[in-house]
């Protein structure tokens, strides 16, 4: 069985409301947990440790994911396997660290294999904001062509993609893991 953890700032109910209802349709989801944060994704690695299933999935409140269960199918339980968009595809394959917003399953004792980013850096801003870059630096990713039907809000002005400090803050987050090790 799996815990679906979605992130959402709050402000996009209507999308969270269809994020939900799609997730229902898969029997092999049988905890939903919404966590809520203006900063960033940090909060679904929180909610992942008290999660009741030992696998977990992840997404973000502005899209669907239509091949859900094709994703769900090629997780090994030894890779990060996340739901990747073909266009952003050539962008993520030779990234060590990588974005898991579009559909991403993974074992919530991986979460703490950030420790060395965390013993040296905290709960920072950066964790705060980067913090899918951080979990993917630590862990083997695999990715998988992602079927997504994007809501409007993934490009709005809320979205992390449309920030000033957006390139700064992933980079910064890498040297930072590369400094702590791991």
């Amino acid at each position: 069985m799996v815990t679906a953890i979605i992130a959402t700032s709050g402000r996009r109910k209507d999308a969270l409301c269809l994020v939900m209802r799609n997730l229902l349709n898969y029997r092999w989801i049988d905890e939903i947990m919404i966590v809520y944060s203006d900063i960033g994704p940090h909060n679904r690695y929180t909610a992942a440790k008290r999660a009741k299933n030992n696998t977990i999935y992840v997404q973000d409140d502005d899209c669907i994911i239509k091949n859900l269960q094709e994703i769900y199918d090629t997780y090994d339980k030894k890779h990060v396997t996340l739901g990747m968009e073909k266009y952003r595809w050539p962008i993520y394959e030779n990234q060590r660290s990588k974005m898991v917003g579009w559909g991403t399953f993974f074992e919530k004792s991986w979460v703490k294999r950030m420790k060395p980013y965390l013993d040296m850096f905290g709960e920072d801003d950066i964790y705060k904001r980067e913090s899918d870059r951080i979990f993917t630096y630590y862990n083997p990713t695999k990715m998988v062509l992602a079927d997504i039907a994007s809501f409007p809000t993934a490009v709005d002005s809320e979205a992390m993609c449309t920030q000033p400090d957006h390139e700064s803050a992933k980079e910064e987050a890498i040297k930072r893991c590369e400094l702590a090790g791991g």
